[in-house]
């Protein structure tokens, strides 16, 4: 939990979308939220009548960022058709990774001019093998950006990041590094259910929707 960083009304945020072409995409992550909250939580608002305004701004930090009245959305990203093709993080691509980080360490490590080469080879296969996996696994656009949306949504109702990739809150570790560290008891910089693929579909984790109704109840919402 984070406490409350937006503002409600009987439990109710109206959600201004500034950028016509997130519409259906927020539409679709507000329905999310309040279908497992058993309750009308996020509505549409308007320019002149909303809690929250959800538009975009350019990153290569990060894909969605909420500031309590204003949530981002990264318009590089939505604007790069192929931008989903790097984004899968499944087991295997973890461990082609690894791989490749190692072989790329032998590299620079490498004393004679033929193993160099050999390590060269053996990166450049792991990188092809890693990218290929990348695009098997990869979200399609609509889900990505409704699952980004539906995590910005989470931190409106209360919620902080999770360790666990099958949460819609899941982050890569506490302490991104450009902002607030999780005011979590433990910190974390790999996941806690490293067999699992991350979830970038907006489908919400029973521990998701729990963290949200206890965020009810401690009137962060």
């Amino acid at each position: 939990m984070n406490g409350q960083i937006s503002n409600f009304t009987n439990h109710r945020a109206k959600i201004y979308v500034a950028k016509s072409n997130l519409t259906s995409y927020v539409q679709d992550a507000m329905a999310t939220w309040n279908k497992a909250l058993g309750r009308t939580v996020f509505t549409l608002g308007s320019a002149a009548d909303h809690n929250i305004t959800l538009t975009t701004k350019a990153s290569s930090q990060w894909d969605g960022l909420n500031q309590g009245d204003t949530i981002y959305v990264n318009s590089k990203g939505l604007s790069d058709p192929n931008y989903t093709n790097t984004v899968a993080d499944t087991p295997e691509i973890r461990t082609l990774y690894a791989q490749y980080t190692a072989a790329v360490a032998n590299y620079k490590a490498a004393s004679s001019m033929s193993d160099r080469e050999s390590y060269r080879l053996e990166a450049n296969a792991l990188a092809d093998k890693m990218s290929a996996a990348q695009i098997a696994a990869a979200p399609t656009a609509r889900q990505y950006w409704e699952n980004v949306i539906t995590h910005e949504l989470g931190h409106s109702l209360g919620i902080d990041h999770t360790p666990y990739l099958i949460d819609v809150m899941y982050a890569d570790a506490s302490s991104d590094g450009f902002s607030d560290a999780v005011d979590a008891k433990y910190a974390w910089k790999t996941p806690k259910d490293p067999g699992s693929t991350r979830n970038e579909t907006g489908q919400l984790s029973p521990r998701d929707i729990d963290r949200a109704k206890l965020g009810f109840k401690l009137g962060y919402w």
